[in-house]
């Protein structure tokens, strides 16, 4: 925004416009007056996205822990699909928050290969993100604060792939409606601020709303 200054600065005496004219008849000293363009440069939010994605569906293998549990051949359509339509749809992450189970890396690695700007991304698996999930309430906080120092200005667009319940529940409080995640589901946020820590404080949670719901059933596609 730019700001003329010049009839503003009014003293004593004649206006500037009258005292500019008088000066052209001699009543006045012929110094000049200047017009100043001040420059006003408010300072820009950046638009922030946060995408909640469920791992793909897995394979129950008796004697295999869960944690250690591989997504099945459907998983690996499903996770392609949900990637194809981030893509179209120009959300790609640069920065990746993940559980670090194998069905929620592995969900990560099919998507790589239909994204390839992902080979790029800031990568961060974190067993704690598999046990927060399984606890009320824990979820969302324990995400906002690995973003408020992992996430840099950069940083556009995060990935964050893991499990209910806490996946569910983080993205209903975000969406402040209840939001249901099946497996490979992503629901995309976005928010403007100065800052990821501002955005992520408890207190500014509703400036997130929920611009799209991509459901990897091959039925809502």
């Amino acid at each position: 925004m730019s700001l003329l200054l010049g009839s503003a600065w009014q003293t004593t005496g004649p206006r500037v416009s009258d005292r500019m004219r008088l000066a052209s008849h001699g009543h006045v000293s012929s110094r000049r007056v200047l017009s100043v363009k001040v420059e006003c440069h408010a300072k820009e939010q950046r638009i922030r996205r946060i995408v909640l994605m469920r791992h793909a569906p897995s394979a129950e293998l008796a004697g295999v822990k869960d944690h250690e549990l591989p997504i099945t051949q459907e998983g690996q359509e499903l996770a392609k699909r949900v990637a194809e339509e981030m893509k179209s749809l120009g959300w790609i992450p640069n920065i990746v928050m993940s559980s670090n189970s194998v069905r929620s890396r592995q969900t990560f690695e099919v998507m790589k290969s239909v994204i390839e700007e992902l080979s790029h991304a800031d990568l961060h698996f974190l067993g704690s993100l598999y046990t927060e999930s399984q606890l009320d309430g824990h979820t969302l906080p324990f995400l906002a604060r690995i973003l408020a120092v992992e996430a840099s200005e950069e940083h556009e667009c995060v990935l964050c792939l893991g499990h209910n319940k806490g996946w569910e529940e983080a993205a209903s409080i975000l969406a402040m409606e209840s939001i249901k995640l099946d497996h490979c589901d992503a629901a995309l946020f976005e928010a403007a601020g100065d800052s990821w820590a501002e955005l992520l404080n408890a207190e500014n949670f509703e400036q997130w709303s929920c611009e799209q719901l991509i459901r990897a059933d091959s039925k809502a596609l």
